[in-house]
């Protein structure tokens, strides 16, 4: 395969962001890191559809609200308040929840700041001033664990974020591409949040785990994509649904290579996009009211770039997605400056499927 995938230049602003893709707050976990195999998560719950809606009034008395929109019917059901939907979901992303990290704000960065996983040679998680970039801050434990890639923050500002080696393996060990760390919001603390066995046993030829990070404040749940274990030829991947809280995988979406990961309220459903790490394409599975994979996953779209994968799905709050694309082919062969390719789409809630809108 030809070029790999180049050291990953995200960042995110600090401040809560109503239209970025990605409700209850997320209790720090315990210092001690769990490690799980994603194979023993619980079983799915089955995503209600219409006559599961009509059977559930009769049993628990809930109340059946079908709201005519400007493009389509939406169908929610009314019942105790730790389950189902909420009434007035909106079709858009689902980071409407998400609040800035405290520590930003003692460290003296105002909500202009951006934290950033890309910021050249330099390892580790910083934090940028967007109005001057030469103003920056790293925790002296954010640069512990080599060079970090994709992340994602819950409800209360704590961040979550993955390795992804860069050039070479020597700050990156494959054995610890596939753990998860957690920075606390207040103390702005790096520590090892999660880490996830790995789909089959490790090979050379595939330095890559985790690939993919997002959160959903509709259920408040953490999904992570990861490659470890599949090989160039054979897809064992994996996408796991964790509770930030307690560290608990509870479902795991099986032999699929991932890379970028949003969540999506639809005219019909909430689904988990995801990037392939194989094929240019965007994929996407229906997600229950607790945030668990439900039914087969679904094609979208392929991206018009032939060769780039979907790094980082973004959605925003007028039904728009941009993608980030580079060419990644499991391996390290591009270096810090890949060339990174933006997509536009637009969601039609009528026929509930995506239309090309821009490509750079």
């Amino acid at each position: 395969m030809s070029p790999g995938v180049s050291k990953p230049k995200i960042a995110e602003p600090t401040g809560a962001d109503p239209t970025s893709a990605e409700p209850k707050s997320a209790e720090p976990t315990s210092a001690d890191p769990k490690i799980a195999d994603p194979t023993c998560a619980g079983p799915t719950i089955a995503e209600p559809t219409s006559d599961t809606c009509l059977r559930r009034h009769a049993l628990v008395a809930a109340v059946l609200v079908c709201m005519l929109g400007p493009f389509a019917v939406a169908c929610r059901v009314q019942t105790a308040p730790d389950e189902g939907l909420p009434l007035d979901a909106k079709i858009g992303g689902t980071l409407d929840c998400r609040q800035r990290p405290r520590f930003a704000a003692q460290a003296g960065f105002t909500a202009g700041s951006a934290l950033s996983t890309g910021e050249g040679e330099m390892p580790g998680l910083v934090l940028v001033d967007v109005a001057d970039p030469s103003q920056t801050y790293q925790h002296p434990s954010w640069a512990r664990y080599g060079f970090l890639g994709p992340f994602t923050y819950d409800s209360e500002g704590n961040v979550f974020v993955a390795p992804t080696p860069n050039i070479s393996l020597l700050e990156n060990p494959p054995e610890e591409q596939n753990t998860i760390f957690k920075v606390d919001t207040d103390n702005g603390e790096m520590e090892e949040f999660l880490r996830l066995a790995p789909a089959g046993p490790l090979s050379a030829d595939n330095p890559f785990g985790i690939l993919g990070l997002t959160y959903d404040c509709g259920t408040d749940g953490l999904y992570a994509s990861s490659v470890a274990g599949s090989s160039r030829r054979q897809e064992i991947g994996r996408i796991v649904r964790i509770n930030p809280a307690d560290g608990i995988v509870t479902d795991t979406l099986p032999d699929v290579d991932a890379m970028g990961l949003a969540v999506f309220r639809g005219s019909r459903d909430t689904r988990l996009y995801f990037g392939s790490a194989r094929r240019s394409e965007v994929w996407s599975v229906a997600l229950d009211e607790r945030g668990g994979f439900h039914g087969p996953s679904r094609r979208e779209f392929s991206l018009p770039g032939w060769s780039d994968k979907a790094r980082r799905i973004v959605f925003d709050a007028d039904g728009g997605m941009e993608i980030l694309g580079v060419p990644f082919v499991f391996n390290l062969a591009v270096g810090l400056d890949a060339p990174e390719n933006s997509y536009g789409f637009r969601y039609d809630p009528t026929s509930d499927t995506w239309q090309v809108e821009r490509t750079q």
